[in-house]
């Protein structure tokens, strides 16, 4: 009884971000995607789940997989809608500095986000192996923040977690950022003010 009450809240959930994601099935067990990409290595892991390099079969190309495990989330219903509006939102942004996200997919066990690979790694991570660093390269990685927050809030939409480690090189020899992790990002009318502690 207690698994179909889970499975008719998240499909609650799903139906909601359907006509959004068309690469979502009708239905709480969509077609097994994530078959459709071999993974080559992990690149990172958290509380809730783990992100891989993969290569999609039918092109050859590289993406990062973020698969999330159900049963790590602890307030099923409310996580779950975390979760999917985190991919929804990054499914109408559209900028140079911003992560990609290309679809995802629900199976019984996991959340799978197929997303933009970038290959340099963290911010934070470089900023610690470099003894100092110019003017130039400070206001070049300011620029980009600066850039993609404009365009966040042109959009009414908040980020919250702004951070070195939230900001990953698109390869090591350049200081060239794309912004990640919306898990806390929310949408906010104009003239309204956020209260809530967060980030």
């Amino acid at each position: 009884m207690r698994n179909n009450t889970s499975r008719q809240k998240i499909n609650q959930v799903t139906n909601r971000f359907l006509p959004l994601c068309p690469s979502v099935s009708q239905g709480y067990e969509p077609e097994p995607k994530f078959q459709d990409f071999t993974v080559l290595k992990e690149i990172g892991k958290g509380s809730f789940g783990k992100v891989y390099k993969v290569k999609q079969l039918s092109t050859g190309k590289i993406f990062a997989m973020k698969m999330v495990k159900k049963e790590k989330v602890k307030n099923e219903s409310e996580e779950n809608k975390s979760i999917l509006k985190e991919a929804l939102i990054l499914r109408r942004l559209d900028h140079p500095n911003i992560m990609k996200i290309y679809e995802y997919f629900i199976t019984d066990g996991y959340f799978y986000f197929i997303m933009e690979y970038v290959g340099g790694g963290e911010l934070f991570e470089q900023l610690k192996k470099m003894n100092y660093y110019q003017e130039s390269t400070a206001s070049h990685i300011m620029k980009q923040i600066f850039s993609s927050v404009t365009y966040l809030h042109s959009m009414n939409i908040v980020h919250r977690d702004l951070k070195p480690e939230n900001m990953m090189l698109v390869s090591e020899n350049n200081m060239s950022i794309k912004l990640i992790d919306f898990g806390t990002a929310n949408y906010v009318n104009p003239g309204q003010k956020l209260k809530l502690k967060i980030g």
